[in-house]
């Protein structure tokens, strides 16, 4: 991980496909705000072209999305002190943030190509995809 500014970071992901992002937070159980454009760290807050929020817990830290404006995004983020409440959503350095993206944007591929896909989560966190046609 980059850090950008103390404490904060850009997460170890690029994502390309927002709506995969959407369906991840969606799935993790945060909010993705579109409108926002600060997302709060240690230090105050940061500008950002959207925001990943911890529902009603109003001093969780927050993911800022930064639009590179080439296709791609950037996550940054605060992890210190568990984000207050963050990582119980999306894991230590947002590995289950991470793991649930790229779930997402595998599935969706498969299904594009005519697969059927079934999901498993194992005992320790792990996603399992199956594709099958």
């Amino acid at each position: 991980m980059e850090v950008v500014t103390s404490h904060t970071v850009v997460i170890d992901l690029l994502v390309s496909d927002k709506g995969a992002l959407v369906a991840a937070c969606a799935v993790l159980g945060v909010q993705f705000r579109e409108e926002q454009k600060t997302f709060r760290r240690y230090h105050g807050t940061e500008r950002c072209d959207a925001a990943i929020c911890v529902p009603d817990n109003a001093k969780a830290y927050e993911i800022g999305v930064r639009d590179n404006h080439n296709g791609s995004f950037d996550l940054c983020a605060d992890f210190f002190m568990g984000g207050y409440g963050l990582t119980d959503y999306v894991g230590d350095e947002a590995y289950k943030l991470k793991q649930e993206y790229a779930a997402q944007v595998a599935t969706q591929q498969y299904e594009m190509d005519g697969y059927s896909i079934s999901r498993t989560v194992t005992e320790d966190g792990r996603i399992v995809l199956e594709a099958c046609r």
